[in-house]
């Protein structure tokens, strides 16, 4: 599930690189497939303070890796590598010698059942020691995530009628054209403000493939300005019947 949402699993043990990973095979971590290359690597601990970058690079490259043998000192440096490449980590740990690498990791998470110095060092605690939890936070998380962004998308996709809106509705009665359509600066900072969101919105690569959205071309625009000038138009004449025949009692169901 971890491979299939783009997330890399690597694990990091004192055991022997034996034992890791006959381990690391039988949970699915590594796999050996016919006539593909391994997209994995085990690392024994001895070699691991004495990797250079290059070296690095190509391990941390790699889908899967085992860092076996390894110290709290080298669990730190193992962090710090992949935090250097821009790289987002969330570390598991439950002992003592885990604490460094949880405290410096974007995420540490520890055992329910770990010792008190891990727990304190970690942003999250695990309560049922699951891993298969962290893969459930991960989903909410990103459901949560794709959920903003689709409220983001709406809330801006209806601000460019709101324009209009605004100034018709500043009154109940009387007309706009009677209050000014410039008395309330604060209104048109505020909709010079809109303006400019909608349009990083709308034509800034960077949010568009934030958003998963897309440029449009000037008859949206258009079809929305005429939706809002028809609602401008009919809060006004709305409003000269209200003012003419405030007591009649078909009027008197367009009152807000």
């Amino acid at each position: 599930m971890c491979k299939e949402a783009g997330i890399k699993v690597f694990m990091v043990t004192g055991d022997h690189h034996l034992t890791a990973t006959a381990i690391a095979k039988q949970i699915g971590l590594i796999e050996e497939k016919p006539d593909e290359a391994p997209d994995y690597a085990v690392i024994h601990g001895v070699k691991i303070s004495n990797l250079s970058e290059s070296e690095w690079d190509e391990i941390l490259a790699k889908n899967s890796v085992v860092f076996a043998r390894t110290t709290p000192e080298q669990k730190l440096l193992i962090v710090e590598q992949c935090q250097k490449r821009q790289q987002v980590i969330a570390m598991t740990g439950d002992g003592v010698n885990d604490a460094p690498a949880l405290k410096k990791a974007h995420i540490g998470v520890a055992m329910g059942t770990g010792s008190d110095v891990a727990k304190q060092a970690a942003d999250i605690v695990l309560t049922d020691d699951n891993f298969a939890s962290i893969v459930g936070a991960v989903e909410e998380g990103r459901l949560m995530f794709e959920n903003l962004k689709k409220l983001l998308g709406y809330t801006m996709c209806h601000t460019w009628p709101e324009v209009f809106h605004i100034f018709s509705s500043r009154t109940l009665r009387q007309s706009i054209f009677t209050q000014g359509f410039f008395t309330n600066w604060w209104s048109i900072v505020a909709i010079i403000i809109e303006l400019i969101m909608i349009g990083i919105y709308i034509y800034v690569p960077v949010i568009n493939e934030f958003l998963g959205g897309a440029p449009i071309s000037w008859k949206p625009w258009a079809i929305v300005a005429a939706v809002s000038i028809v609602i401008f138009i009919y809060n006004e004449v709305r409003k000269i019947y209200i003012r003419k025949y405030p007591k009649n009692r078909i009027v008197s169901l367009f009152k807000w």
